[in-house]
This record gives C-alpha cells, sequence and structure tokens, in this order.
C-alpha cells in the first residue's frame, strides 16, 4: 500500500466535502461539483484503492497513536511510515 496515495485521495476527499457544502451554500455550480466528483472516483480507480486498503491505512494510523511509552510511540510512529 501507496501511504502517498492514500493520503491524497482522503485530501480529495475532503475537499470534495468542502465542495458540498459550499454547493449547497450556492458558491460554487453544480457542473464544478461533478467535475471534482469525477476526478475523486476517477483518482481511486486509477490507483486501485479498495476499502480494505482504506481500513488498513486507519488501523496502522489508530496504532501508531496508541502507546504507553515515548518509546512505543516511537516504535509505532516508525513502522508506520516505514510501509
Amino acid at each position: 500500500m501507496d501511504k502517498q496515495v492514500i493520503e491524497n485521495y482522503l485530501d480529495m476527499v475532503k475537499d470534495l466535502q468542502i465542495m458540498e457544502y459550499d454547493l449547497e451554500n450556492e458558491k460554487i455550480t453544480e457542473s464544478e461539483y461533478v467535475k471534482a466528483l469525477i476526478e475523486v472516483r476517477a483518482y481511486y480507480a486509477e490507483n486501485n484503492i479498495t476499502r480494505e486498503m482504506l481500513d488498513e491505512y486507519n488501523q496502522q494510523k489508530r496504532q501508531a497513536v496508541k502507546a504507553n511509552t515515548k518509546d512505543e510511540a516511537m516504535k509505532a510512529l516508525n513502522n508506520f511510515f516505514a510501509k
């Protein structure tokens, strides 16, 4: 799993959610929103992102946060960024 691909996708989704809010408040047009939605879906498909990959990414992120000592936290973060 390429973490950068997943992180890019999650950033795109977050931006899309903001655009949805802007659409509801008539700050952007529906065609602008649809264009962004198509781009996000295309990125998802082109990079073969799966729900399983997203779940695995989130699980690794959660594990990196859970630690009882500084050493455990550093080890978890190193493992997270090494994959």
